[in-house]
């Protein structure tokens, strides 16, 4: 018997009812070889009805979440099981919302469902966490009493996919700027009027201040990640905060071709901040929309004043697409390439946990891109405390 929800355009949203989902429970468990074989699988194991249901699950999985027993879990779907913030968002849960559309575990069921095993990557934050799950999904069709069942198996990819992306992207930041810092001094090796090494000198100085910039991010991150970065919150002054930033990426390399503008409403206020941690989010925000602007273009930056708030907001005209949006802030994607996504992750995780504020942004025709950052003038509760 199963119960009718709403469709959507993505997963079904249908279910089988509670009676139906353990009387499936109780043939499975008649299978003393499948049980074995489910119990010697390294890896945590759920078998799924053809609604994407948990019918059945592996010792590995039910320890996972400290139960006794499985009855605590049959009938959930996978999202559901580890409480993804998206399972809740859609008419029939796990599988139904508009973000389910990019979740790796989803498809891969799907695949599974019309007879192709698949595996697939799936990023997914819990519960009220800043911190995503990264999992590597499998999924494979079975037959059973003439039924057809979906074994899917879960691994826990964190560790080994976090070093892989601030590897990468440590290694790429920090080699272009010492190949400018290399450029500079080859030049400066060639040199013999002093006039013209004073006139090198000052970039010399900048690159080597970039090197040690990126140097610290990817510490800093590290940090952030495992949670024991310190914070040092100071008085600051906005303009002056919004004017170092813009000093920065304004004659940056990825500005070439295209203009950076400071809003000139922009007055000073006194806010309490990390100067070095809003500096990195807003420049991110700087440097993701460089990137996204096209030649010509102009990517604009500002802040205003709002109910006991400062919103910091950079600007550009590029709308994103509406899959770039549904995942632009997991760790792992990048419009890149692979390994790339730190940047608009490391703007949530410094600018929400660190910094005490709310990160958001919105795309549309005709007004672009606008990421924000939404900071409280006086934090309180912070890990600087």
């Amino acid at each position: 018997m199963t119960t009718a929800v709403l469709e959507t355009n993505h997963a079904s949203a249908e279910r089988a009812d509670n009676e139906t989902v353990k009387a499936h429970f109780e043939q499975l468990q008649e299978d003393a070889t499948l049980n074995i074989v489910l119990d010697a699988m390294p890896q945590h194991v759920a078998v799924l009805n053809e609604h994407r249901q948990v019918i059945a699950a592996n010792t590995s999985l039910v320890d996972l979440f400290g139960l006794d027993q499985v009855d605590k879990i049959l009938g959930m779907r996978p999202g559901e099981l580890l409480d993804c913030q998206n399972s809740d968002k859609g008419p029939g849960g796990c599988g139904t919302s508009e973000s389910c559309r990019t979740c790796g575990a989803v498809n891969a069921i799907i695949s599974a469902q019309n007879g192709v095993a698949a595996t697939d990557t799936c990023q997914l934050t819990v519960g009220d966490s800043s911190e995503p799950l990264d999992l590597s999904v499998t999924a494979s069709p079975v037959e059973f009493n003439g039924r057809s069942l979906t074994i899917l198996s879960v691994q826990d990819m964190a560790d080994e996919n976090r070093r892989k992306v601030l590897e990468r992207t440590f290694f790429h930041d920090v080699l272009n700027a010492a190949g400018g810092a290399s450029g500079i001094a080859n030049v400066l090796n060639e040199v013999e009027d002093m006039d013209e090494v004073q006139e090198f000198a000052p970039l010399l100085v900048s690159v080597t201040e970039q090197l040690i910039g990126e140097i610290h991010a990817q510490r800093d991150m590290l940090a952030a990640e495992r949670g024991d970065l310190t914070v040092k919150m100071e008085d600051c002054c906005t303009k002056k905060l919004l004017t170092k930033v813009w000093n920065t990426y304004a004659n940056h390399p990825v500005a070439e071709g295209r203009h950076l503008e400071l809003d000139s409403a922009v007055v000073d206020k006194p806010i309490r901040t990390s100067k070095a941690l809003f500096q990195r989010v807003l420049g991110n925000m700087v440097k993701n929309a460089l990137e996204a602007t096209t030649t010509g273009g102009t990517v604009r930056m500002g802040f205003e004043h709002r109910d006991g708030q400062y919103i910091f907001w950079v600007n550009n005209p590029a709308v994103m697409p509406q899959e770039i949006q549904l995942q632009v802030f997991n760790r792992s994607f990048s419009t890149k390439g692979s390994g790339r996504g730190i940047g608009t992750y490391s703007i949530r995780l410094l600018g929400e946990k660190y910094l005490g504020g709310q990160v958001s942004f919105d795309s549309f025709e005709g007004a672009g891109t606008t990421f924000r950052i939404q900071l409280p003038i006086d934090p309180q509760g912070l890990p600087s405390a």
